[in-house]
């Protein structure tokens, strides 16, 4: 990932989930990836706005790990959908 993102076209509701994720967990939120070029195409990916990458903290992990539920590999699901996947540097946020 580049370190200039883009988060021109994010899908409206990314943003709001976003927020309540980091109200729920208490935890600080940096965005390291949105809509900028670089990310793979298909429906729900960065480049439709569906997909924004978060840094990794041991706070955001211990939320995700404990408050959502895996699906395999370093997979989880929250309560409405929305995946979470680890990808080493950054949590790959995908919202449907």
């Amino acid at each position: 990932h580049t370190s200039s993102y883009s988060v021109t076209g994010v899908q409206t509701c990314a943003l709001p989930i976003l927020i309540n994720f980091k109200s729920a967990s208490g935890c600080a939120i940096t965005m390291t990836g949105g809509t900028e070029t670089g990310h793979a195409s298909g429906t729900y990916s960065h480049w439709n706005g569906y997909k924004v990458d978060i840094g990794v903290s041991s706070c955001i992990s211990n939320y995700i790990y404990n408050h959502y539920t895996s699906i395999g590999g370093s997979k989880y699901k929250d309560a409405a959908g929305n995946i979470y996947y680890y990808e080493g540097n950054h949590w790959d946020i995908t919202y449907y």
